[in-house]
Formats: C-alpha cells, structure tokens, sequence
C-alpha cells in the first residue's frame, strides 16, 4: 500500500463538519433573507402542490385549529396510511390504509362519496399497502397498492379508465400536462396518458427487497423529471419519451445494522 506523502495529505479537504470548527461568513451573515408574500394554495392537487414539488411560501390559516373531522381506515399493524391527500375546488380527496378513497366537503367534513378499491384476487390479495392520488383536470388518478392505477371522476368516483401494471403501485402520482407520472414497489416507472391511461413509456430501476413504507413522488418540469426509488437510484429522464439523462445512487457506504441496508429514498425530490 503506497504511503501518502505529507503535501497529499495536506491538500486534503475535510467533508466532516465535526471534524473542524466551522465560521460563518462575514459577508453573508449580513445578508439579509426576505421571503416574498406569501400566497394561499386553495388548490393542493399533487404531492407536493405542483409537478415541480416547489410550493413557494404558501399562506397558512390565521388561526391553527380543527374546524372538523372525519373518520377513514387508520393504521394498523398489518395497514398504514401513507398518501396525502389532495384538494381542488373545496373537497378532499384521502385514500385510506384499507384502499378505500373518499371525497370531503372541505367546509363542513361532510363525506360526498367513497370508493373501495377491488382487488383483482380477492382470495390470494386481501389487503394491500401504498398507493396515492393526484388531480388532473376532473379526474382523480389513483394509484393502487393492488397493482393498476385508476382515474375516477371527481364528482362522483365512477371509474374513467384502469390501467393494470405489473407490480403494486407505492407511490402518488405527479401531474403535468395530460401525463401522470408513478413508481411500483418493484421500482418500474410508468408515464401515462391522463386521457385514456395508457402508457406512453415505461421504464425499470434495480428492484429491491425492502423499503420504507411511504408514497414518494417525482418531480417534473418541461425538461427533466427526476425520480427516486428504493434501490438508493435517482434517475433523471426526458419527460417526453423517458430517456435516460443521467442517474446516481444515493446510498450509504457501511452497512452496519439491519436498517441501514435499507437504500430507500423515501422523499420527494424537487427541480
């Protein structure tokens, strides 16, 4: 093993914070920090409020406190809730941890409709974990730990279109255009037709045994769209017909307890 020598060692850059006793900048500690005005999101139809997964400084309500509530399948030791819900014109719309979707009048909490998903087995597929929703236009687009995405009216929850996918659905779609964008448990990405649900490409990423039980989402602009999965990749891909800019893996080096061979990026990225 070759020895360093004392210049090589000395040119080295320390990335450890603990490691030295950092200062600020004279300079930029006087910058000052202004937000711009904040403004109110009556609409919340994606994870994340918009495509790019960049809210901006919203307006929250003067007073935090709870004006209503309802009742939906909480979680269990088998179940989990993991998708946000979304807004658009004064209701809510929540899928619950036993894969039933439900529309709220906003104002009042009063249930509108409610959808329960079917499984496609119900003798092998009881139950399911995952899914989430998206808004696009006046369709909600679900999609469905029971392996299909669905897009139901928003007005009633009748079913528009399902499309079935190979694998259970994991994470909320993000809307741009008429394109929803999803990830499955197996880490296979779909681009699809808001319209008619089809595919428009698809693409797979190292699939991986364990993960974080949550509902990522992309983010996606007009000319990149970046997504992580739970191999630890963060591929970015040309929204229009899925390929490849360039990818990176997002793991740890050491692998010391049972967690940490878990590589799941379990946040929501933002371009």
């Amino acid at each position: 093993k070759k020895e360093l020598s004392p210049e090589e060692i000395a040119a080295r850059v320390t990335i450890n914070p603990q490691d030295e006793n950092l200062k600020p900048d004279a300079e930029l500690a006087a910058t000052p920090v202004v937000l711009p005005e904040a403004t109110p999101a009556t609409d919340w139809t994606q994870s994340g409020v918009i495509a790019t997964k960049v809210s901006g400084h919203l307006q929250a309500a003067p007073d935090f406190k709870v004006d209503w509530r309802a009742s939906v399948g909480g979680s269990s030791e088998n179940k989990r809730i993991v998708a946000a819900p979304v807004v658009k014109d004064n209701r809510i719309y929540v899928i619950d941890a036993n894969q039933k979707v439900f529309a709220f009048d906003a104002g009042n909490g009063r249930r509108l409709w409610e959808r329960e998903l079917e499984s496609p087995n119900e003798k092998r597929d009881n139950h399911a974990v995952g899914g989430g929703l998206a808004i696009a236009g006046d369709k909600l687009i679900v999609a469905s730990g029971y392996a299909y995405v669905e897009a139901m009216s928003l007005s009633d929850g009748k079913t528009v279109w399902r499309r079935r996918v190979d694998s259970p659905m994991s994470g909320s779609p993000a809307i741009m255009g008429n394109r929803a964008f999803v990830t499955s448990t197996h880490n296979e990405f779909y681009a699809l037709d808001t319209a008619t649900g089809e595919i428009i490409w698809n693409d797979q990423a190292i699939a991986e045994s364990a993960r974080v039980l949550s509902s990522p989402s992309p983010a996606v602009n007009a000319d990149i769209l970046a997504v992580p999965y739970s191999s630890g990749e963060l591929i970015a891909y040309l929204p229009a017909n899925g390929r490849r800019l360039w990818s990176d893996t997002l793991t740890t080096l050491g692998r010391y307890t049972p967690l940490s061979v878990i590589n799941d990026i379990a946040g929501r990225p933002s371009i």
